[in-house]
């Protein structure tokens, strides 16, 4: 495994880990079809979340973490997040797409920020 997955794997784990205390249920980690890849995929009563995880060094990291996500990478996930709901319908829930961004510096990591409902 190379270092930057190495490091990306953190960062979805701390994520896990912060959806679990507010009462998610983590359904998927690294969910993939031909389309792409869904880093964690989570319920409660209420949503079905995609979310994306950006994992970064201190040193590599935009002011406020909002270029994380590109135009083109949304549509990917959402083309990705219809090829899971095709296979995995919940009708009783709304869909939501979550960014979370996570900070790394000499082997500390952090959850930056988590921006609820990201984009469309």
């Amino acid at each position: 495994m190379t270092r930057k997955k190495q490091i990306g794997n953190l960062g979805e784990s701390l994520v896990k880990d912060y959806l679990i205390s507010l009462d998610y249920q983590v359904i998927a980690q690294q969910w993939h079809c031909p389309l792409g890849e869904i880093d964690i995929i989570a319920t409660n009563n209420e949503w079905l979340v995609f979310v994306e995880v950006k994992t970064r060094s201190v040193q590599n990291w935009d002011e406020d973490g909002l270029l994380a996500i590109s135009i083109s990478k949304q549509q990917k996930l959402i083309l990705t997040a219809q090829s899971f709901l095709v296979n995995y319908p919940d009708p009783d829930k709304s869909v939501r797409f979550d960014v979370a961004l996570v900070q790394h510096d000499r082997g500390n990591y952090h959850l930056k920020t988590y921006l609820m409902g990201a984009f469309d």
